[in-house]
């Protein structure tokens, strides 16, 4: 009996191993593909075109258009 459960958890152990190795390797895969885009990205030099024209913030002229603003308060 002690046997079986030694094997049943070393079978487990093997099979959580594989699982964590597979989930490292792909995490790995993964960065390495980001890091491979960022590269692309500053190779070919390629800047972000927006759709449309933002209206500037700060003129006066926006029609009392103000962006909201975020206030922490410490405790």
């Amino acid at each position: 009996m002690g046997l079986d459960t030694g094997r049943v958890s070393c079978t487990a152990a093997i099979g959580i191993g594989k699982c964590l190795y597979l989930s490292v390797l792909d995490e790995s895969l993964d960065r390495l593909v980001l890091c491979l885009g960022c590269f692309w990205i500053q190779f070919k030099r390629i800047k972000p075109v927006p759709k449309e024209r933002l209206p500037d913030i700060e003129s006066w002229d926006n029609e009392g258009f103000f962006p909201m603003v975020l206030v922490q308060i410490p405790m």
